[in-house]
């Protein structure tokens, strides 16, 4: 039987051990506190108008270290801060055991929720809407993502729309409440986690610059 899932508020500059352990020990809920979104909404906020104004900002616009009087184009601002993720990502040693695997890849996952304006990400055993034609059969019940959108997200509403459209006969819906329900089809930990970054990823807002 599935282990339900609470919740865990995590704050910047104070992310203590006992958080960490209950993040580790069971699955949980991470959310960022509300103040702590203002204070990157507002850091969002200048880079764009640095971006916008054109001015050098060392490692926003330029590149790094030796490189620091290059001038990055803005098509490749986004690329550029990936890439010095990337570059620090690297690791030597034995693997890291699944449960810790896992909980990078929350993190990272909780990352791409706030770049797609998501709040809350579950996954739960969800009804999928029966065909008008076949309502003398069981309703189907099938394992799914639930997305729930921040009132102030800048993912396009249409573009939602299509992607529901192209998997309504698999049980996708947008509700009225801003939840996104999408199908999934893994099993592992690892597999659902995957997945769940693919369909945060493909949910565009708009580009910087």
């Amino acid at each position: 039987m599935a282990r339900e899932s609470t919740a865990v508020e995590v704050h910047a500059g104070d992310l203590s051990l006992s958080a960490l352990r209950r993040i580790y020990e069971r699955p949980v809920r991470v959310h960022l506190a509300g103040a702590d979104r203002k204070r990157i909404s507002a850091a969002t906020a200048l880079v764009d108008r640095i971006v916008a104004a054109g001015d050098a900002a060392y490692g926003i616009n330029t590149g790094f270290g030796l490189l620091a009087q290059t001038r990055i184009p803005t098509g490749d601002l986004e690329l550029l801060q990936q890439n010095l993720l990337l570059s620090h990502a690297a690791g030597v040693g034995e693997p890291l055991p699944d449960a810790v695997v896992h909980l990078l890849a929350a993190s990272e996952l909780r990352l791409e929720c706030e770049r797609a304006g998501v709040a809350q990400l579950d996954r739960k055993r969800t009804q999928v809407p029966m065909d008008p034609k076949k309502r003398h059969m069981q309703p189907q019940m099938r394992e799914m993502l639930h997305l729930r959108f921040a009132q102030d997200s800048k993912a396009d509403p249409a573009q939602l729309m299509q992607m529901v459209a192209r998997q309504a006969k698999n049980g996708a819906q947008f509700t009225p409440q801003g939840v996104l329900k999408w199908p999934i089809s893994a099993a592992g930990p690892a597999e659902i986690i995957a997945e769940a970054k693919a369909l945060l990823e493909s949910i565009e807002t708009p580009a910087r610059g």
